[in-house]
């Protein structure tokens, strides 16, 4: 069971977070859930978001390696997300 319950969409108000989702939607990521977990702070949302797209869609190092990274990650805490 969450702690944090899941918002339903149509609690999701802030118009900056809904264009996110959709956008996320379109591309396969992060997961909708991020948006409806995060979404009960707006602010940290938006920011947790750049964040993420900073982190995983740019920079140097290739994609595939950020992958191996994140399944190395997952696996060394025994995360089957």
């Amino acid at each position: 069971m969450p702690n944090i319950r899941l918002l339903e969409l149509d609690e999701i108000t802030d118009p900056r977070i809904r264009a996110l989702l959709h956008q996320a939607e379109e591309r396969g990521a992060p997961d909708p859930n991020f948006f409806r977990v995060m979404g009960h702070v707006p602010e940290l949302c938006t920011r947790m978001y750049d964040l993420w797209t900073e982190s995983f869609n740019r920079g140097r190092l290739d994609h595939r390696l950020k992958e191996l990274v994140r399944v190395k990650m997952s696996r060394s805490v025994a995360c089957q997300y």
